[in-house]
């Protein structure tokens, strides 16, 4: 419909065609669209404040206490918004629960700890928002944050908010494993400072210094081993830092790895490979890059994994002539 349109613009001219919707069809202010939204729905998600407050002078409370389709409320829409004022019309209009979830599991603190707002988190601490709520994917707002790189929201949501440090999400990663993974080297000190685990491993048997390792965040793998976690460490597969770092084609990491004196010989999963072994069995110039650098480490070519085949076997069907050489 027009006012949905109108909603989710900002200009004033849409301000005046939603009021001049309203005067002419007062109850299209509850219609929703095929997405399921209603114009409130659509005007705090793009913090059109004035639109807000005009439709909420129609049919206020069945506005405050509706959700769309994912089951977001007024609140979830504005804090998504980032705008202050958005987030204080939808509290003002009686719909000041941070902690209902939507259908995904998100609370209201769950967006403000995606956005990292300061100041809207400190509005969410006015509303009691607890932040151990876990959504879907077990993640509470501190993943959230810690996934962001967002340290000082981290930091108060663990602090001020008794954001638990042992979450843990689906596939058992700790609160380090998320920010190792995404590559955020103060908020993985910050967790370490505030006592998460450094050695506690996750489904898989695998470290913080794995999952950096595999995302190629150099920093925080050089932290890590610095830390106290040995560069060698193996998963439930038998899988090291190097194996996963090479089988992600990180060419940088495994040159740090190395030059903390990873061992190039470990053997890992089913096939007892060697990091070699996987990165012959890669192609594209990373993995070629990572095999080089095996090779000038001392890397052993001819050694057969489990069923037979070396590194010249496996090179020669991916066509790394380096290798073969």
């Amino acid at each position: 419909l027009p006012i949905h349109l109108a909603c989710a613009r900002k200009s004033k001219a849409a301000y005046f065609i939603v009021r001049q919707i309203l005067d002419l069809f007062e109850q299209q202010v509850l219609e929703t669209d095929a997405n399921g939204f209603m114009p409130i729905h659509l005007a705090l998600k793009e913090g059109n404040v004035s639109q807000a407050e005009l439709l909420l002078s129609h049919h206020a409370h069945q506005q405050s206490t509706s959700t769309d389709g994912a089951g977001d409320t007024l609140l979830h829409f504005a804090c998504r918004s980032g705008s202050m004022d958005a987030v204080r019309v939808a509290i003002a209009a009686g719909c000041d629960d941070a902690n209902k979830q939507n259908a995904v599991g998100r609370t209201a603190l769950h967006e403000v700890a995606y956005l990292g707002d300061a100041n809207l988190l400190k509005l969410m601490f006015k509303l009691h928002a607890n932040a151990n709520v876990h959504d879907k994917d077990d993640k509470t707002p501190v993943h959230i944050a810690a996934e962001r790189g967002f340290t000082s929201i981290v930091e108060q949501l663990i602090d001020k908010f008794g954001g638990s440090i042992r979450a843990r999400t689906k596939d058992g990663s700790t609160l380090l494993h998320i920010a190792a993974c995404s590559g955020h080297t103060s908020t993985a000190l910050a967790f370490l400072k505030r006592g998460v685990p450094l050695f506690m491993p996750n489904k898989k048997g695998a470290l913080g210094l794995h999952s950096a390792a595999a995302a190629g965040f150099n920093e925080v793998v050089q932290m890590l081993i610095a830390r106290g976690t040995n560069v060698d460490i193996r998963t439930r597969d038998n899988y090291t830092a190097l194996h996963v770092a090479v089988q992600s084609g990180k060419a940088s990491v495994v040159e740090t790895l190395l030059g903390y004196g990873a061992d190039i010989h470990v053997r890992g999963g089913a096939l007892g490979q060697t990091a070699l072994h996987i990165a012959a069995s890669l192609s594209g110039p990373e993995a070629r890059e990572c095999a080089m650098m095996l090779l000038k480490s001392g890397g052993q070519p001819d050694v057969p994994q489990e069923d037979g085949e070396t590194c010249l076997h496996l090179a020669a069907r991916n066509g790394n002539k380096e290798i073969m050489r």
